[in-house]
């Protein structure tokens, strides 16, 4: 995903600025802040939580439009779904005749583990 932002943009005659929180909601209010302060057109963002949806109103006050990414109770927010985009790649493999497939994914995350249970000849390791 990131790449097409950046060949998109890049090519539309815009800068990107990448932040990346790690899921920590104090780096990202610093980010938020640091992105105000800076002229940007907008931001795609992907909130560390659900608590740091209120900091929408951050952006508003300093008139950025934002849209959200990722799977939130918040409209608008837009979602891939790797999940199925995986299984259609990885049956597209299999369907080749393919035996020897690698999936890389964190082992903990619920959509790696019943990936895993659609395609068992596939391990996590």
């Amino acid at each position: 995903m990131l790449d097409g932002i950046l060949y998109t943009a890049q090519n539309n005659g815009y800068g990107v600025v990448l932040l990346e929180s790690y899921s920590d909601p104090e780096l990202e209010a610093k980010h938020i802040t640091k992105l105000c302060s800076t002229p940007v057109d907008g931001v795609i963002w992907e909130p560390a939580s659900d608590d740091s949806l209120s900091s929408a109103e951050i952006f508003e006050r300093h008139k950025i439009p934002y849209c959200i990414t990722g799977n939130y109770n918040f409209s608008p927010t837009y979602t891939i779904n790797f999940h199925e985009i995986g299984a259609y790649l990885t049956q597209k493999i299999v369907d080749c005749k393919h035996s020897k497939i690698a999936c890389l994914s964190v082992v903990s995350n619920a959509d790696g583990a019943s990936f895993c249970l659609r395609f068992p000849q596939l391990s996590l390791q």
